[in-house]
């Protein structure tokens, strides 16, 4: 593990991170997205303290995060409805594949028994 500095709000913290480029990089992208976020949302509320501001933040993220749960389960469901349909419409094949072969022989019969008569 690795202590990575960060900065948020015009103060210094210490984050533990995994000791590798990737995660060190992921947290340094969220720390300056967060900042931008709270300075750019909150830009014209500079009365706020930076707890207040925090939570405000905070309660949108929440709120965002709330409606892509939401949408991924509409997804879940429609993607579900899809596999359905699929598993449906290969059955529906493998039927109209065994029907084929049924008249297939229907019209082999049909054309020995024409013959015979004939």
């Amino acid at each position: 593990m690795k202590i990575i500095k960060i900065k948020f709000l015009g103060r210094e913290y210490e984050i533990q991170a995994e000791n590798n480029q990737e995660e060190i990089s992921k947290i340094i992208n969220l720390q300056e997205r967060l900042n931008n976020r709270v300075k750019n949302d909150l830009a014209t509320n500079n009365n706020y303290s930076d707890i207040h501001r925090l939570l405000i933040i905070a309660l949108k993220l929440e709120n965002r995060i709330d409606d892509l749960i939401a949408d991924n389960k509409i997804l879940n469901n429609k993607i579900h409805l899809m596999n359905s349909k699929y598993s449906e419409i290969e059955d529906n094949k493998k039927e109209i594949s065994e029907l084929k072969k049924h008249i297939q022989k229907i019209n082999d019969k049909t054309k020995k028994l024409i013959e015979r008569i004939s």
